[in-house]
């Protein structure tokens, strides 16, 4: 069986292969390996740059300004990291409750939403996140303006959201 049949596209072939390199080079000992080594990775030269100066280059001030941006980019949150964090943060253990349009937590949902429209864009289209909630992009859009204005007058949902950010944050970087 080709490993084509077990997934449902070829983005999820690239996405379950990077995740097995870069947990492969996360639990080995950073300091013992050498960027020589790195040949013994499957992929293009821009592939294996990308492990070397996320797992290898500690110093980030040698990699120009296009290159961190690229860097930023691939340590960006999915809608699932935003999704996990909502839902602990809110004790949630069904997903569903999360992304459901009906008989959810409309807090847990508001905040996802929110969330994933502002941290999530750099990696996935507006299209697939609004997708995961069972919206159309200007329904998303609707949401999370309405939500904005909610943060402005309510300093305890801000802080909330700012929790949940920071926990994103610390969970990508």
């Amino acid at each position: 069986m080709s490993p084509a049949c077990i997934f449902q596209s070829p983005l999820d072939i690239d996405a379950y292969y990077r995740k097995y390199v870069e947990e492969g080079i996360a639990t080995d000992n950073l300091g013992e390996i050498s960027t020589g080594e790195i040949t013994s990775i499957i992929g293009s030269d821009s592939f294996k740059d990308r492990i070397v100066k996320k797992y290898l280059v500690r110093d980030l001030s040698d990699i120009d300004d296009r290159e961190q941006s690229v860097l930023r980019m691939l340590n960006a949150p999915s809608v699932e990291d935003v999704l996990d964090v909502v839902s602990t943060y809110f004790k949630i253990g069904n997903l569903e409750e999360i992304t459901c349009r009906r008989g959810c937590n409309p807090d847990a949902r508001k905040s996802a939403m929110y969330l994933a429209g502002k941290h999530c864009r750099k990696r996935e289209t507006l299209t697939s996140i609004a997708k995961t909630f069972g919206l159309k992009i200007s329904g998303l859009n609707m949401a999370r303006n309405k939500f904005e204005i909610d943060l402005k007058s309510n300093k305890l949902l801000n802080r909330k959201i700012m929790d949940m950010e920071n926990i994103l944050n610390d969970k990508n970087n």
